[in-house]
């Protein structure tokens, strides 16, 4: 028994230090590289495209994640402060949250990945589709969507033998193929989808180009090519760092 207590005290003490060498340097990282995405993304030169103003919602976003997840999970796990175990408010606000602002960075990427494929295609009415007067209504829209589709949480969310955890029963199984479905399966299956045929898009792009073509017009496509190439490496991450959750959620 005794072993198994120094196993136990052990283990918290690796997580701990774990948290604290690891965690905390990502929270100021974080916080430092998404600041710098959007003033980067606010120059004049980039402010005329319909991404660039996702990427900012995708860094904004991403501050919320990190500066209320990450900061509340140091506190919790790296320094034994957990409001979860005691305060149903808190216990049920910060899971509710948690849904929100994972959805939020996600689902910005997916339009983003949509507005590419609009603007890189060779169809005049797709094109004409990707303008900055939309982004009025898709941001607002997008953003109370997930606030209104993650209120279910709250009400079955609850502390048992000192633990923040979901209603056991039916709604744990829904609320796990929710997560799956939201989080890994259509997230990624979308933006699979898109990146291909943005890449198709960029391929017939080039095959239009005459060799005779203006510099500037030549100089706005290399800047259309870059802005895919960035969506397309924040596809890859996203995927990479996801493709594990369904089998970790079946499991």
């Amino acid at each position: 028994m005794m072993l198994n207590d120094t196993t136990v005290f052990t283990i918290t003490l690796v997580q701990q230090q774990f948290i604290k060498w690891l965690l905390i340097p990502m929270f100021f990282i974080g916080n430092i590289t998404n600041v710098l995405n959007c003033f980067i993304f606010l120059q004049q030169s980039l402010r005329t495209q319909v991404c660039s103003f996702y990427f900012v919602c995708i860094s904004i976003t991403n501050l919320f994640l990190i500066d209320f997840l990450l900061l509340t999970r140091v506190m919790m796990s790296g320094y034994g402060y957990d409001p979860t175990t005691w305060s149903d408010l808190f216990c049920k606000l910060r899971t509710y949250f948690w849904f929100v602002f994972n959805q939020w960075p996600r689902s910005f990427l997916i339009l983003t990945c949509i507005d590419r494929f609009l603007i890189t295609s060779s169809n005049t009415n797709y094109r004409q589709m990707s303008q900055k007067k939309h982004l009025r209504y898709i941001i607002p829209v997008n953003i109370c969507l997930w606030l209104a589709l993650s209120l279910h949480v709250p009400f079955y969310t609850l502390i048992i033998n000192s633990s923040c955890v979901y209603l056991p029963g039916i709604y744990y199984i829904l609320n796990t193929v929710y997560n799956l479905l939201t989080s890994a399966v259509f997230p990624i299956l979308i933006l699979s989808i898109f990146s291909l045929l943005i890449i198709n898009n960029v391929r017939q792009q080039r095959r239009r180009i005459q060799s005779l073509v203006v510099k500037r017009q030549y100089q706005k496509q290399r800047r259309e090519e870059q802005m895919v190439l960035m969506l397309l490496s924040h596809v890859v991450i996203y995927i990479l760092m996801n493709i594990s959750n369904p089998l970790f959620q079946l499991y």
